[in-house]
């Protein structure tokens, strides 16, 4: 009786982890790269991701991180962040090509990795959107407070409804409160976004940070690099000079700084529209990231160079110096400028949230209600209130640092999983590719019918092992993979946990220890990743292809970890607390109501299934990203539904 219960606990949790990695499978259909319609230039695609990432964030991050975390080496934040979104942004432009039904990290997730990868990855972007939405709300009510109402709100809060809690906002905000539920009311009727006020709202965004980035030399031939080189007795935190809390402070601003960087991604999704995506797609995001680099560190320059660190409001930092500079009328100006491109940057970002939940909704993972369309509008109404008045809550209740650390470790985790399916993804049997990309060379399988300690023994020894995976090479390699990945966490621990990035610690008796034990995981890990090396990856002729696999994948996983790692304990409990409730919700609720589980059910291979792949709700996808950059309109996302 023991065995048998044993058995059939054997075969429940077998059953439940198939259906966790079940996925649908796109076909290789050569039409699909063909239907659209390639229009997008390497100019227009460099633009759109510009226009998607240089948003809120400039307004918000530069005088957070310089008076909290970096000081005028907040600059190297910005660095150390554009790198890291750099190499993930190669990662999404490897799955722009490789999946036709190209869209959110979420369908790549989900035709890769599987179901419950799809909907981390799907709640996780929930989360993304719901919280910038609540940030950006956020931003703009203490920009209009400061610059408007001359802080007169935020004193008659404080004094009449403080909120003595240290996991909350200081007070309640109700300005962005009220513009979040406006904001959700006019997507509910389902009004559109003007392309035209949009690209007014972008240029003039531009020309108050270009402004901004000039003043910062008028302010180097007025006073020098002054607060640059501020003493310690001169401060009251930090110690002064370029890197006032040490190289961890620069990282740690670094983990905040991807707030800026989010939208870069639009690039990727877009590569289906490109005249010449090989060349056009790498171009144009390493241009975006560079051009948005230059923007974010001109911003953080001027405001260090024209005030002291500690002396910068890290709510509205640019309003500030005009103000402390004699300069009120420029002050007016700027601050305007900013609470437009705020309001903007956030109807864009509720734009695509409740579709997310649509979609999910929709393919089973989430709630059924979630999916409901109106008839009289054409938009999903359930979602749009939902998520609405979700981030209307936050901003509510959540103080802005803690909103945008949120934001951080959720698009890290994004990231890292792109970067871990690429990855898997090299060295997979069967894989999403179109059926332009399949390769024509001359198949060498020498593993057919390897044994999985055949195989290990052939990698050990350096045996020529072909050029076509194997179901033994692939269980192999998901092995190394998965140590590899943990290797990398280990190694970001290390670096973290001891301080062993703290410039203020070289000189500490433990740093020989803390080097050795990060120098031995690290041997180990390269040994994996040489390991890796030997294992025959299928070959496609993609667009575009990222190159040092396996060690770039693994190096971007480790920066992430890094600025992960970085970030402070509540916001992991936020977190962590946030997947527990997606966990139970794909536990008690989507893995048994996917659509792939109802195929199943009704005898059919739901990797096979043509009918849930090109669903027109699936394509939803795609549109919100274009929607926002104002390429297309609202009532193409109508048609489909």
């Amino acid at each position: 009786m023991p065995r048998r219960c044993c058995r059939s606990f054997r075969a429940s949790i077998r059953k439940i982890s198939m259906k966790m990695v079940r996925r649908p499978e796109i076909e290789a259909d050569v039409e699909v790269a063909s239907q659209l319609n390639r229009t997008l230039t390497t100019f227009q695609l460099t633009m759109l991701g510009v226009g998607s990432t240089l948003g809120a964030g400039i307004y918000v991050i530069a005088g957070m991180v310089a008076y909290n975390d970096a000081g005028p080496s907040t600059i190297l934040s910005f660095l150390f962040a554009a790198l890291a979104s750099l190499l993930a942004g190669f990662f999404y432009a490897e799955f722009g090509s490789r999946v036709p039904k190209s869209g959110s990290a979420y369908t790549y997730i989900y035709t890769s990795i599987g179901e419950l990868g799809g909907f981390i990855l799907g709640w996780t972007m929930i989360m993304q959107y719901v919280i910038g939405s609540a940030s950006g709300a956020k931003a703009m009510s203490q920009y209009f407070d400061k610059a408007v109402l001359r802080g007169h709100l935020q004193s008659f809060l404080l004094e009449h409804m403080a909120i003595n809690n240290k996991f909350l906002a200081p007070y309640p905000d109700f300005l962005s409160f009220a513009v979040i539920v406006l904001l959700t009311v006019l997507l509910w009727w389902g009004v559109k976004e003007s392309t035209l006020a949009t690209n007014i709202l972008t240029i003039l965004n531009i020309c108050v940070i270009t402004f901004v980035c000039c003043f910062g030399f008028y302010a180097v031939a007025r006073i020098g690099l002054t607060n640059w080189t501020l003493k310690p007795t001169e401060v009251t935190v930090g110690s002064g000079g370029f890197m006032p809390f040490g190289f961890s402070g620069v990282v740690a601003g670094a983990s905040i700084c991807f707030y800026a960087f989010i939208g870069f991604d639009v690039i990727a999704t877009a590569g289906e529209e490109v005249k010449n995506p090989t060349s056009a797609i790498p171009i144009a995001t390493i241009l975006c990231i560079a051009i948005c680099t230059f923007a974010y560190i001109g911003v953080s320059a001027s405001c260090t160079l024209s005030l002291p660190y500690d002396k910068i409001d890290p709510s509205a930092p640019i309003p500030q110096i005009f103000r402390e500079w004699g300069l009120p009328w420029v002050e007016k100006v700027v601050s305007a400028g900013a609470i437009c491109a705020l309001t903007t940057s956030l109807f864009g970002s509720l734009f695509p949230m409740p579709r997310i939940i649509y979609s999910m909704a929709h393919d089973g993972i989430l709630f059924h209600f979630l999916a409901r369309i109106s008839s009289a509008r054409k938009t999903p109404t359930i979602a749009t209130w939902v998520s609405g008045l979700l981030a209307a809550t936050l901003a509510l209740i959540i103080d802005l640092p803690s909103l945008v650390d949120m934001l951080s470790i959720g698009t890290l985790l994004s990231y890292s999983m792109v970067a871990i399916s690429v990855l898997v993804l090299r060295y997979r049997v069967q894989a999403p590719c179109p059926a332009y990309a399949v390769s024509s060379h001359t198949k060498v399988d020498k593993l057919e019918g390897k044994a999985f300690s055949q195989v290990l023994t052939m990698v050990l020894t350096c045996k020529n092992m072909g050029t076509e995976p194997s179901k033994v090479s692939e269980m192999l390699s998901g092995f190394l993979i998965f140590v590899s990945v943990f290797g990398a966490f280990a190694c970001a621990a290390v670096c973290v946990w001891t301080e062993f990035l703290n410039k203020d610690m070289l000189d500490d008796v433990s740093l020989p220890i803390d080097a050795a034990v990060l120098s031995f995981v690290a041997a180990l890990e390269v040994i994996l990743l040489v390991m890796l090396t030997r294992l025959p990856q299928k070959r496609v002729n993609l667009r575009f292809q990222v190159w040092g696999i396996p060690f770039l994948p693994v190096l971007t996983v480790w920066l992430n970890m890094i600025f992960m790692l970085e970030l402070p304990i509540k916001i992991w409990i936020y977190f962590l607390v946030w997947l527990a409730i997606g966990c139970t919700i794909y536990f008690g609720y989507g893995i048994r109501h996917s659509r792939l589980e109802k195929l199943m059910d009704q005898g059919e291979d739901p990797t096979q299934s043509k009918d849930f792949v090109d669903s027109g709700e699936e394509s939803l996808l795609n549109k919100p990203i274009f929607l926002n950059a104002g390429i297309i309109s609202e009532d193409e996302i109508d048609s489909h539904t």
